[in-house]
């Protein structure tokens, strides 16, 4: 048979990240996959006689390892397959100020309705985008204050000016997490599912014990953001490494 495309990956979460078994386990697709890659590996060690070349050969240590990429950003997709953690409903969003508010002697900066303030991440001159200092109180020229909650205080000489605002807001809409440093040793698990058809004919692997090595996310000037997955597989606690079907 032969096979074309990247085919569709599946992730179903076993474990948390103490180890926990997951009461409900839940399947989350992988969404736009780019590539995947499985590497089946062996340590071989040979014996040498007189001659240049080895008398034998045997099989050591062995390992799988699999590579992804996909473009769909999912926290809960990712949580499952790295980190094993909890997800919260709601998000928060940075916005980049490109309009500009006129500066007052205190100017109370509102996100969009339903939005709730949590952070300054800059104020900005609109003559040439230079960040401008904060202090704690009493700016001077060219300085602002805040006091944390979208309330900035300004010098009456820079009073009537045209400044950019740049901050982060929460909404209840989304997701979100907070990872955790969780002690040495702990590993979540989860199921790895693939699979893929190509003029009638199917092809599936699925690998039913698998923990995560890496998380690479890469974005571009003028491509779409995707996201690297490293995983190795273990057996689970029927001895099975991987089981796999095909057409012929």
């Amino acid at each position: 048979m032969f096979y074309c495309g990247t085919g569709t990956l599946f992730g179903t979460q076993l474990t948390d990240a103490n180890g926990t078994s997951v009461a409900i386990p839940t399947p989350a697709q992988v969404g736009i996959v780019q590539d995947v890659t499985v590497d089946i590996q062996f340590e071989v060690k040979f014996a040498y006689g007189r001659g240049q070349f080895p008398v034998s050969a045997m099989r050591g240590k062995g390992q799988i390892e699999m590579k992804a990429k996909a473009m769909n950003f999912s926290l809960l997709t990712l949580n499952a397959l790295v980190f094993g953690q909890t997800v919260a409903n709601g998000q928060q969003i940075v916005v980049i100020d490109d309009i500009g508010a006129v500066a007052q002697a205190s100017t109370t900066v509102t996100p969009p309705a339903g939005g709730t303030y949590v952070a300054n991440v800059g104020v900005r001159s609109s003559v040439n985008g230079t960040p401008w200092q904060r202090v704690s109180a009493t700016p001077a020229p060219g300085q602002y204050a805040t006091n944390g909650t979208g309330q900035f205080t300004f010098n009456a000489a820079d009073v009537g000016r045209t400044l950019f605002f740049d901050y982060i807001y929460s909404v209840g809409t989304g997701r979100s997490m907070a990872v955790r440093n969780v002690i040495v040793g702990a590993t979540p698990t989860f199921r790895i599912d693939f699979g893929g058809m190509f003029e009638g004919q199917h092809f599936t692997i699925s690998f039913p014990r698998v923990t995560s090595k890496k998380l690479s996310i890469g974005t571009k000037l003028d491509d779409y953001a995707q996201y690297d997955l490293d995983l190795a597989a273990m057996p689970d606690a029927n001895g099975i490494l991987f089981s796999w079907s095909g057409a012929e």
